[in-house]
């Protein structure tokens, strides 16, 4: 038997027996053996009669009692095993073991454990070297604290809390008065874990700081340490503080029972700040007082809004008959945002009559509390919301109904998974591509196999609902095997979804099949595999793209060339530059734009070679996407602007206006003047961007509305609405022009009336006409 008990517990039974004796007397819980796992609070644990935490004096005992109860033959046993296991979980639990019974011959076998990067090793092993201490485990530590990987430097700091070794609590205490330590506040509260008394005074002077935070977390860390210095400290801040320092002791006082206290936590409720009614708030709901329900009932209804939610969360936590009564009054007539608070709490709670409660008011409440009473359902779970939840997505509305069949799907409920698929095979329309939805974000097995069928017997609308939900995720076989049907179908919205997923999976045979897409006769699912392939690399796939930029349809060649120039090989730079010389003004005009976005100097010098020599409509778009490149080009767009071709003129006016210097403004007022009306009204159009900046400019543009040119003379028209005054002549003058055309007259009219020109009854008698009122 002894036997037994030594390989179930690790420790001799008879000093068991008196570890349980020891730990049993006097005190209100029992912690077992090898249990990491307490209250969150030293200060909440209780305490022998002369004030010192029991807690602390238990802790001390097992730690003691267990590192006598394993020998040394043992430590080198959990070594050698540390060494033979791969199992995150079970390293960490040597680890564990060895913190209780190591030595400092274990440290160098855990060192190198700090930097393990398998959940849970990292801590464990600092951990361990902090109860082990010693010279060469505290250097670790505090190498880790300053050197180690940002997420090990907490870890350190609470192992250093550990040591015996005094530079633990120096370096702890060094960080924690930092202002610019990244690991300040994990000091801080290292210090209060450490429950020593040397901590105590640190603590106290970081509470007097200009920083509210680093105050409240010394504070609270100074609650932690069960020190009766502490105590003392923080009770005459409750009593004599200012401001949120004394909210923030009051709530971290270890006695809230006390009358005294009581009654200024009461005050601070009903009239401190929402910040210090918050605290206040909770420290009352740790209390056994009937004065602080009291308090906490009264201010539910009255308080701040922040102060009535904490009341609210905080009368959860209190607990009993009164408090739940009291959340059930605030739900029904408390304001909105006091309604949820109350039916968060009420579900806190969790009791069947909460799960009635708010059962009641889902089928009898507004909108308002049917939502918060399903959002509060929600977070109790259980058979007995389940059964709720069914009904709500019987009789719900459809919001309702959705958020409870996505609960019940969540939790596991055949139930609710029939009705899903119900709604999802006989269904039609948003319901049942929600019920799509719900299904993809399930993932099970189940799941997909709905979804797969749906892709392939649905609807329309569902097949390609169900690929874009099962593509949602990893793309498994029996999927891609499923989209490889999809384009053989040829149906083009499909074949989209498809593609894209197929595109995502970076399957070689998946880069085939859009390959084979791109060789349809139909434009629509040829695009759909460019736009695949443009996620792909390879170059088989960029010569896919070629292939197409030169031999599809106009659309589809531009679309095409648009993707080739997000690549950088020499291939792409050689069909986007022939295509300059494109059939279609388009496709051509795509090809230098790419060229543009290519970025390459050798992208931007076929631009130039194109603008010297080239087809009119070619140099035309070369000119303006070398716009879009910037001044660089300055000179040269000056040098065309004197071409012989119109075309190439107008194209370099309105590039020009990218420019903005002296000459190139010189230059458009002479392609004001120019004999070729597309000239002009490019012009005119460029220079009005710069209208009010020189007086030749208003000059040229109200000189522009009396062109004979209708294209030059709607510009211009425009183009005066920044002059003011100084173009109203020549606008009236239009207005008034019976031989000119009905649209310049309007224009000239709406321009008028937006400058605020004065008008007279003849004026406004004419524009009412022309504009139509």
């Amino acid at each position: 038997m002894r036997e037994v008990l030594l390989s179930v517990f690790g420790v001799d039974p008879w000093k068991l027996a008196a570890i349980l004796f020891a730990l049993t007397t006097g005190a209100a819980t029992f912690v077992a053996l090898g249990n990491d796992d307490g209250p969150a609070s030293r200060a909440e644990l209780p305490r022998t009669e002369n004030g010192e935490h029991l807690a602390l004096a238990r802790a001390d005992l097992i730690h003691q009692i267990r590192r006598a109860s394993v020998g040394t033959a043992d430590e080198q046993a959990l070594l050698d095993e540390l060494k033979a296991t791969e199992n995150p979980t079970r390293v960490a639990r040597i680890l564990d073991h060895l913190g209780y019974v190591g030595t400092d011959r274990a440290v160098a076998d855990i060192v190198p454990l700090i930097n393990d990067r398998r959940r849970g090793v990292a801590g464990a092993a600092m951990d361990a070297l902090g109860h082990i201490g010693g010279t060469s485990a505290t250097d670790a530590l505090i190498d880790a604290v300053y050197e180690g990987r940002r997420h090990l430097g907490p870890l350190a700091a609470r192992a250093l809390a550990d040591v015996e070794d005094p530079r633990g609590m120096s370096t702890l205490e060094r960080i924690a008065r930092d202002r610019n330590s990244r690991l300040r506040y994990e000091a801080i509260a290292a210090l209060g874990e450490s429950g020593r008394p040397e901590a105590v005074d640190v603590l106290c002077e970081l509470t007097d700081t200009a920083s509210p935070r680093v105050a409240d977390v010394a504070i609270s860390a100074l609650a932690q340490t069960g020190q009766p210095d502490a105590d003392e400290f923080l009770e005459g801040l409750a009593r004599h503080g200012e401001g949120h320092l004394r909210a923030t002791a009051l709530a971290n006082l270890p006695n809230t029972d006390d009358g005294e206290i009581l009654d200024m936590l009461v005050e601070m409720l009903e009239t401190g700040t929402s910040e210090d009614a918050s605290a206040a708030a909770y420290a009352l709901s740790q209390s056994d007082s009937p004065e602080a329900l009291g308090a906490l009932q009264g201010c539910a209804f009255t308080a701040s809004a922040r102060a009535q939610a904490a009341c609210v969360g905080s009368l959860a936590t209190y607990g009993g008959a009164e408090a739940a009564a009291t959340l059930r009054d605030v739900f029904t007539s408390g304001d909105q945002g006091a309604m949820y608070a109350a039916a968060q709490a009420i579900g806190a709670i969790g009791d069947a009559a909460s799960i009635s409660f708010l059962t009641e008011q889902w089928r009898g409440g507004d909108m308002a509390k049917r939502q918060a009473a399903l959002s509060a359902l929600q977070g109790i779970g259980g058979g007995d919301v389940e059964a709720v939840m069914l009904e709500i997505a019987d009789d719900g509305s459809s919001n309702d109904a959705r958020m409870a069949l996505d609960y019940l799907l969540q939790t596991g409920n055949e139930e609710a998974f029939a009705r899903v698929v119900d709604l999802v095979e006989g269904g039609s329309g948003q319901e049942a591509i929600y019920g799509l939805h719900m299904l993809a974000g399930l993932g099970t097995p189940e799941a997909r196999n709905v979804l797969k069928d749906m892709a392939q017997n649905g609807s329309q609308q569902m097949r390609v609902e169900a690929i874009r939900s099962l593509t949602m995720g990893s793309v498994d076989d029996d999927t891609l095997a499923l989209l490889e049907g999809c384009i053989e179908s040829g149906r083009p919205q499909e074949v989209e979804v498809a593609a894209w997923a197929l595109a995502q999976s970076g399957d070689d045979d998946a880069r085939m099949m859009l390959i084979d897409l791109t060789r349809s006769d139909n434009p629509m699912i040829v695009t759909s595999g460019l736009s695949a392939l443009s996620q792909m690399a390879g170059d088989d796939a960029d010569a896919a793209l070629a292939e197409v930029a030169e031999n599809g349809d106009a659309q589809v060649r531009a679309y095409a060339l648009s993707i080739l120039g997000q690549r950088s090989s020499p291939e792409a730079l050689r069909v986007v530059t022939a295509a300059l010389s494109d059939e279609d003004g388009s496709v051509a005009q795509t090809a230098a734009m790419t060229l543009v976005q290519m970025g390459s100097d050798e992208a931007r010098e076929a631009l130039v070679n194109v603008v010297h020599d080239g087809e009119p409509t070619v140099r035309a778009s070369a000119i303006r996407s070398l716009a879009q490149a910037g001044p660089d080009y300055a000179d040269l767009l000056i040098e065309v602007s004197g071409d012989a071709e119109p075309t190439v003129r107008a194209a370099a006016m309105g590039a020009l206006g990218a420019v903005g210097t002296d000459e190139s403004v010189t230059v458009l007022l002479g392609g004001a003047r120019d004999d070729n009306a597309e000239v002009r009204g490019m012009a005119i159009a460029t220079l009005a961007m710069s209208v009010g900046a020189d007086e030749r400019i208003a000059d040229a543009v109200i000189t522009a509305v009396g062109d004979e040119e209708p294209a030059v003379v709607e510009r211009a028209i425009w183009a005066c609405s920044n002059l003011g005054e100084q173009a109203y002549s020549a606008l009236f003058d239009r207005l008034y022009d019976r031989r000119s055309s009905d649209s310049i007259r309007r224009s000239a009219a709406m321009t008028l009336q937006r400058m605020g020109a004065p008008l007279e009854s003849d004026d406004r008698t004419l524009i009412a006409e022309l504009l139509g009122g």
